[in-house]
């Protein structure tokens, strides 16, 4: 609820989610005797981690097995770690930016001197959490989007990229302007004077509160630069804006200057909207995607022109059967694939396996297992493209994040192969596994 009123909340953003949440209060809940209360326990968390030094420190699950975890960190890539439970141990903050990081940690050190001060749970969480993030600023990035293009699917894509490429965004900050504490708001916002209860598109925008860093130290030590002027400041922000706003424009794939406007402007706090609020803007299909045709893509048969011709045949029986053309009821698309798969099962030869075992299943064992004879480099995906049919990507490239721009579901992979002889090692078509022994295939 703190997190969440403050505007510190979203994994997509670099912030924390339910899930590392639960983490971080179950290594603080192990710590604590069994008689200790909800209070206790909130009091504990909070000031554990806002003393919490995350550039150095760790958070285990299990704090008493930290000892038994060789997790080695690279300390640019991750300036958070919250580890999995389970093996193989991993980052499970892996979107979070030195910008979140500092953003949450300056949170946590706020409510906690609240809560030494005395102050309630409504001090700690805010009259108006939103307003009082503006005031706290003097400056802002404003990330403008409009979409109009009526579309709601289509619309939804473009927002939810966008939000995707925030963390881009902060990370590219951060590298630009290590000076500079960008903090993001996590939620869409409107200007209530403006704002249209009926609209059919959205039409908002995204804030990054501007700071200057505590950490002049670490500010340095990533700049090459000893020290800039504030001129010198605001031309590299600027510059990076410019370049980073370039690239959203360039992406043809969600960008359309037909239906899609999107900006990025550092503005001042009198530059604002005098009542900022969070925007109400509800999709007019309640956010339900529709059914697409080519979601059973994977699933229908190629092209049989015997079983169509059987088909043909069969509408011909009816209709004759029912003595004219006009009480007969054409079959629908999916009766007429089944039908169709039906048709072909019969002229197949059925091949008698085990249950195979899952593609997600392969990959994490070909990811993590380090006790095989081929490295993880030594390995492609075969996977199903909806527009250029089979295409392959190295193991070690393919993207398991539904954020991530190149984000391919498991299951449209096909087979895995092994580069060095070229042998598929587990197809979904054949049912060979020589990874787990499933299907008909043998132990690798």
């Amino acid at each position: 609820l703190l997190l969440s009123d403050r505007g510190l909340v979203g994994a997509r953003f670099g912030y924390l989610g339910g899930f590392h949440l639960t983490l971080l209060l179950t290594s603080i809940a192990l710590h604590l005797p069994r008689s200790a209360t909800a209070p206790h326990l909130v009091e504990k968390f909070l000031q554990t981690y806002a003393e919490w030094n995350w550039e150095r420190d760790i958070v285990y699950p299990i704090p008493s097995l930290a000892n038994r975890v060789n997790y080695k960190r690279t300390l640019t890539k991750e300036p958070m770690v919250v580890l999995s439970i389970e093996k193989p141990h991993s980052n499970l903050t892996y979107h979070a930016s030195w910008n979140s990081v500092t953003s949450l940690s300056r949170g946590f050190k706020d409510a906690h001197t609240i809560l030494s001060s005395g102050g309630s749970w409504k001090n700690i969480c805010g009259e108006n959490p939103l307003e009082e993030f503006i005031d706290g600023h003097k400056a802002f990035i404003k990330l403008d989007v409009h979409f109009w293009g009526g579309d709601c699917m289509k619309g939804r894509a473009v927002i939810g990229w966008l939000e995707s490429r925030v963390v881009s965004l902060l990370v590219q900050l951060h590298q630009t302007v290590p000076e500079v504490v960008a903090r993001l708001w996590p939620k869409r916002l409107v200007d209530e004077a403006t704002s249209e209860p009926d609209a059919r598109d959205p039409n908002g925008f995204y804030l990054f509160g501007l700071s200057s860093s505590l950490s002049q130290s670490h500010a340095k030590s990533e700049s090459k630069q000893t020290s800039r002027s504030s001129a010198d400041i605001y031309a590299a922000l600027v510059g990076c804006l410019r370049s980073f706003e370039h690239d959203l424009h360039s992406n043809a794939r969600y960008y359309d200057s037909s239906d899609t406007f999107i900006s990025l402007l550092h503005v001042k706090r009198t530059q604002l909207p005098l009542k900022v609020v969070i925007d109400p803007f509800v999709w007019s299909d309640h956010g339900i995607d529709r059914a697409e045709e080519e979601e059973d893509d994977e699933d229908e048969p190629p092209f049989d022109a015997d079983s169509e011709s059987q088909i043909a045949q069969q509408t011909n029986d009816v209709a004759s059967a029912a003595g004219s053309w006009d009480a007969f009821q054409m079959p629908s698309s999916a009766q007429r694939k089944r039908a169709a798969a039906a048709a072909k099962a019969k002229n197949t030869p059925h091949i008698p396996a085990a249950k195979l075992r899952t593609s997600a299943d392969v990959y994490n064992r070909l990811m993590w297992d380090s006790t095989g004879d081929v490295s993880k480099d030594g390995y492609v995906i075969g996977y199903e493209d909806r527009f250029k049919g089979v295409k392959e990507m190295p193991l070690t490239s393919w993207k398991r994040e539904v954020e991530d721009e190149s984000f391919i579901p498991f299951h449209r992979v096909v087979y895995f192969k092994r580069l060095v002889d070229g042998v598929h090692i587990w197809d979904r078509k054949t049912k060979v596994d020589m990874v787990f022994g499933s299907g008909v295939g043998a132990s690798l």
